[in-house]
């Protein structure tokens, strides 16, 4: 079996980024809760700490994939198959948590959609940054109530986000992730592996091994901060 190429450096850049998303919705916990009172859907330093903390994470997953390119087809498909299991557990235990608004199109159903992409353009690393500026510029800038329609919400370009508890849309992110796929490659071919020789110290080590979990912490970790929240609530009642 042919091992992973592992740069520490992303490791942890991808657990700091994990880090803050466990801080993050820590802080919607507190509020669903009634701990705090935030309007996180609408608060400017709440939608910018979300952006940075997605962005590094899709930058990163971007990055990775340039990494992962010598894996087989069947490596890469039974890990795209562990991401589609976990993306329709989180729509189904969202459903149930909040029919009103589940989660029909989060992170996790964004990266399957994107990683099937990337792999296009994988062998065309040319058209990598092109792709991605033109990818954000739309995503960014441009707006259709065509993509209003239900079954086009996933893409993007809405004139108005859906009542969802998570939406990453293909675009403007996916053009982060092409940026991250092109960087990666580029250092590869220009074999650039002074990277390699970052060892995180003994503070940042715990967020090394997040970023080796990162798709178990993501499941995890917010079942374990509301029932913490729920014990807690119990207890001081």
């Amino acid at each position: 079996m042919i091992k992973s190429l592992r740069y520490p450096i992303i490791d942890t850049i991808r657990g700091l980024a994990i880090l803050a998303m466990m801080m993050y919705h820590f802080g919607f916990d507190l509020n669903m809760q009634g701990y705090i009172v935030q309007d996180l859907n609408h608060s400017l330093v709440w939608q910018i700490a979300r952006s940075l903390i997605l962005g590094t994470f899709l930058f990163v997953s971007g990055f990775s994939m340039a990494l992962a390119a010598h894996h087989s087809l069947k490596m890469r498909l039974l890990r795209l198959a562990r991401i589609v299991g976990c993306a329709m557990l989180v729509s189904m235990m969202s459903y149930i948590m909040f029919p009103t608004s589940w989660i029909f199109f989060g992170v996790l159903h964004f990266i399957v959609i994107a990683n099937l992409i990337c792999w296009i353009f994988m062998k065309y690393e040319k058209l990598l940054l092109p792709t991605a500026i033109i990818v954000l510029a739309f995503g960014f800038f441009h707006q259709s109530a065509l993509f209003d329609q239900p079954l086009l919400q996933w893409i993007g370009m809405m004139t108005h986000k859906p009542i969802t508890e998570d939406y990453v849309p293909i675009l403007p992110w996916l053009g982060i992730m092409l940026i991250g796929l092109y960087i990666g490659k580029s250092i590869l071919r220009e074999k650039n592996y002074w990277l390699l020789s970052f060892k995180p110290n003994a503070v940042l080590k715990p967020a090394q091994w997040l970023g080796k979990h990162s798709l178990a912490v993501y499941m995890l970790h917010q079942p374990l901060l509301l029932g913490i929240l729920i014990v807690f609530g119990i207890w001081s009642k």
